[in-house]
């Protein structure tokens, strides 16, 4: 059984969301920079690759996971 103090405040509630939801925000853009960084590496590495090897190199990786807010 939970004691009154507990709880949060609505506040403190609305707060942890939004500091989660940059979280998420964070941690999106940086899973992008790295795919981007990734792909430009296998460019220079592999100047002469098939076209289908390009695509799957492209969307490996893409999704690390899927979260819904």
């Amino acid at each position: 059984m939970k004691k009154e103090d507990d709880f949060k405040t609505l506040s403190s509630a609305l707060d942890e969301v939004h500091r989660k939801g940059i979280l998420i925000e964070r941690l999106t853009l940086l899973e992008n920079r790295v795919l981007q960084l990734s792909l430009e590496m296998e460019a220079v590495g592999n100047t002469s690759g098939s076209s289908s090897e390009k695509e799957r190199s492209r969307t490996r990786g893409r999704r690390w996971f899927r979260m819904g807010c």
